[in-house]
């Protein structure tokens, strides 16, 4: 039985050049380019290294990591807060 992993995106509703931008999602080295919001991705159990940053001015930015350890059949959420200042990383927490 495989697990669930759902990953909510946030930011700052003043950050408004961030509604034209995506997340850089990275899921055990997978990366793809996802829009902010929710997803959810079915996970083998086990352990899964999660990256998540967003680009401005053409620049991986935010970038927050995480390793999970996902039990069989489990539902698991991450959230992710975009940072106020783009130098800084962002904020992700888990459950």
């Amino acid at each position: 039985m495989a697990a669930s992993l759902t990953i909510n995106t946030k930011h700052s509703p003043l950050a408004i050049f961030l509604y034209v931008t995506k997340i850089n999602l990275t899921i055990d080295g997978v990366a793809e380019r996802v829009p902010w919001g929710s997803q959810t991705r079915p996970l083998e159990p086990g352990s899964h290294q999660v990256d998540i940053s967003f680009q401005y001015f053409g620049r991986a930015v935010g970038t927050s990591s995480t390793t999970l350890e996902l039990a069989d059949g489990s539902e698991t959420t991450l959230s992710y807060k975009a940072p106020m200042l783009m130098t800084s990383a962002g904020k992700v927490t888990v459950g």
